[in-house]
């Protein structure tokens, strides 16, 4: 066992010799993988990779897959709660009381890439490029296989993106994009500029 006073390196002594004391006595320690923890060994040293599940925190529009549905925790587009099936994600019916909140069935499969999207639809009312909160087809939370919607009047975010099976027909898990409620702005076109849909995190 070394001492350790050996590696004390003093004004004016040489640093060679006390870095090798230094080598010498770390060689002494090994290396053992814990739980989660790989270790790779090279000829150049050894990697340490942690493999460590991240704790999960409760955020707007979390998505959580069970089989082939998603519920959708509470988040807001410019202040309005999106739907799901016609029902609001905050789970109160028209008459404000708490009910279960919706789930939005899983139909249809992914695209060519095995990729599929749960995306927030907002469609604004004429010119003003506002959110009518009187629409109950202004914010919607669907399943889409692209990100790009076929109907150039509706902006779309993605939620999460979901992730299938080799043959297409199961989900094996979904990835969250947006981890806040979300803020939109429409800009008309003007000529032959389209018109463009602008989210942001609020």
């Amino acid at each position: 066992m070394i001492d350790l006073r050996d590696l004390i390196v003093r004004p004016g002594e040489p640093v060679l010799p006390a870095w090798e004391r230094l080598l010498d006595w770390a060689k002494q320690f090994r290396l053992h993988a814990g739980h989660g923890v790989r270790l790779n060994r090279t000829p150049n040293g050894t990697y340490i990779i942690a493999d460590l599940p991240s704790p999960s925190w409760n955020h707007p529009f979390q998505v959580r897959l069970a089989e082939r549905e998603v519920t959708v925790a509470f988040g807001t587009v410019n202040g309005l709660v999106p739907r799901i099936g016609g029902r609001t994600i905050d789970g109160l019916d028209e008459n404000g009381r708490e009910t279960e909140p919706p789930r939005l069935r899983i139909e249809g499969g992914p695209n060519e890439d095995l990729r599929s999207w749960i995306v927030i639809d907002v469609r604004t009312g004429g010119e003003s490029g506002e959110l009518d909160p009187s629409d109950p087809e202004a914010v919607v939370i669907r399943h889409a296989r692209a990100l790009r919607p076929d109907d150039k009047t509706i902006g779309r975010h993605p939620l999460a993106m979901l992730l299938w099976a080799a043959n297409g027909r199961r989900l094996v898990r979904s990835r969250q994009i947006t981890h806040f409620s979300l803020g939109h702005h429409y800009r008309a076109g003007d000529g032959d500029t389209p018109g463009r849909h602008f989210f942001w995190a609020t």
